[in-house]
C-alpha cells in the first residue's frame, strides 16, 4: 500500500527504520538519521522558545501547513488587569515560548492573514510605481 509521507513524516519514519545508517553527507560530515533527527529537534526547539501565538501559527498554517502540528501547540495568555502597560521580559510570561493561544490558529485565519498582506504589499508597491518611485540609493542615481 503507498502512503504519501509529509516531510515530518518522512523524517520520523526514515529515523525509525534507518537511525544508525548515514542519512546526511555535506563535504567532509556524515550524519547519521538518529543525528539529523536530533539537530532537527534541536532546531524546533530553538523556533518555538521564540514563541508563536495566534497569529503566526495560523499564518504558517497557510503557508506551510506539512511543517505544522497544530497538536502540540502550546501558549499562554497572560491575565493582565485591563489597561495596564506593564513591560516585562518574554520568561515573565511564558513558560512555553509562546504569548498567546496558539490553539486558536486556523486554516482560515492564516489565509485571510495572506490574502490581506499580499494585498496591502501589492497595493503599496503600485502606488509607488504610479508614483515613479526610484529605489536606488542617492550615489547610484
Amino acid at each position: 500500500m503507498f502512503l504519501p509521507l509529509t516531510p515530518l513524516e518522512f523524517r520520523l519514519r526514515a529515523t525509525d527504520l534507518f537511525g544508525s545508517k548515514i542519512g546526511i553527507v555535506d563535504g567532509n560530515k556524515r550524519f547519521t538519521y538518529a543525528e539529523y533527527d536530533q539537530q532537527i529537534n534541536k532546531f524546533t526547539n530553538a523556533l518555538t522558545s521564540l514563541g508563536a501565538g495566534e497569529g503566526e501559527t495560523s499564518i504558517c498554517l497557510a503557508l506551510f501547513p506539512e511543517l505544522c502540528e497544530p497538536s502540540k501547540a502550546m501558549g499562554v495568555v497572560p491575565h493582565l488587569p485591563p489597561h495596564v502597560d506593564v513591560k516585562w521580559t518574554f520568561n515573565e510570561l511564558t513558560n512555553v515560548g509562546a504569548s498567546g493561544d496558539p490553539t486558536k490558529a486556523s486554516l482560515e485565519k492564516g489565509k485571510k492573514m495572506r490574502e490581506i498582506l499580499v494585498s496591502t504589499v501589492v497595493g503599496i508597491l503600485t502606488d509607488l510605481d504610479k508614483n515613479d518611485w526610484d529605489y536606488r540609493s542617492p550615489e547610484i542615481k
